[in-house]
């Protein structure tokens, strides 16, 4: 019989917040959320989605994930946008 364990999440979770901090983004992800659970409703999050640094810890948060080698909307996967410049 074959066992199988479950991963520990810790060590990710742990990564995904020093990345955050490194491209500066915890604090706004805080203050929206803390805002959030007051019941505030949000409009116009573009802007802070399409920061330069929120796209650098999304691609970074995602380069090493299996999903990665999936096409996006535009056919690109992350090895063809690695090749671009910033």
């Amino acid at each position: 019989m074959r066992r199988t364990r479950n991963k520990d999440n810790t060590g990710l979770k742990v990564q995904k917040l020093r990345n955050a901090e490194y491209y500066d983004t915890q604090e706004i992800s805080d203050r929206l959320y803390s805002e959030s659970k007051e019941g505030k409703v949000f409009h116009h999050l573009m802007e802070y989605m399409i920061t330069d640094n929120n796209l650098l810890l999304a691609y970074r948060n995602i380069k090493n994930n299996k999903g990665s080698n999936t096409p996006g909307v535009d056919k690109r996967t992350l090895k063809e946008i690695n090749k671009m410049s910033e």
